[in-house]
C-alpha cells in the first residue's frame, strides 16, 4: 500500500489508535504490533519487498543480539551496518549502473 494512497489514508487513523491503545507499560507488545503492521502494509503493496524487509530485520536483530555479547563491537557494527543498507544501495543505484554499462559497452560495439 503506497502511503498517499486513499485506502492508506483511510487505514492508518485506525492503526494509529491500535497502536495507542496498548498500554503504555506492554512497550514491547506495541513494537511486535508495529512490526506486524509495517509488515502487514508491505505484503499489501509488494510481497517481494516484504522479504527483503524481514532480511533486514533479521540482520538487525542479530546484529544487536551479537553486539551484547562480543568484544569485538566495532566490527559487528559496520557489518551488520553494511549488510542492513545493502538492498537500500541495490535499489537506489542498481538501474543507474545498468544503464551506465549498457552505454558504455554499446559504445565500444558490444
Amino acid at each position: 500500500m503506497i502511503y498517499n494512497s486513499f485506502n492508506f489514508i483511510l487505514i492508518y487513523p485506525l492503526l494509529f489508535l491500535l497502536y495507542y491503545a496498548i498500554p503504555q507499560q506492554h512497550g514491547r507488545w506495541r513494537n511486535i504490533y508495529l512490526l506486524l503492521v509495517s509488515y502487514a502494509l508491505y505484503v499489501h503493496w509488494s510481497p517481494a519487498h516484504a522479504l527483503f524487509l524481514m532480511g533486514v530485520t533479521a540482520v538487525t536483530y542479530a546484529g544487536a543480539r551479537i553486539l551484547r555479547t562480543t568484544s569485538r563491537r566495532k566490527a559487528v557494527f559496520i557489518t551488520s551496518l553494511l549488510l542492513a543498507l545493502a538492498p537500500l544501495a541495490f535499489f537506489k543505484y542498481f538501474h543507474f549502473l545498468n544503464e551506465t554499462i549498457a552505454a558504455l559497452l554499446t559504445t565500444i560495439g558490444l
